[in-house]
């Protein structure tokens, strides 16, 4: 996709958005859920610390679902 173009979504025209906004909603969809389940560092004091124990992050709606290890 070229450079993206800007649209609002009003109630006038969020019934029927252009085909572009489903498009990008979809491709930033998958960039979020190809982040499940990675490793993530704490942040203390502004630096990234990773701990010997690990624990889950589940989503609250989905506890098959987790979102990260810390």
């Amino acid at each position: 996709m070229g450079a993206q173009t800007k649209f609002k979504l009003t109630y006038g025209t969020m019934f029927n958005p252009p085909e572009e906004f489903h498009e990008r909603y979809e491709s930033e969809l998958a960039k979020l859920k190809s982040s499940f389940g990675k490793e993530y560092p704490m942040i203390i004091n502004g630096k990234d610390v990773k701990s010997k124990e690990k624990f889950e992050n589940r989503s609250p709606i989905d506890t098959n679902l987790v979102i990260g290890l810390f």
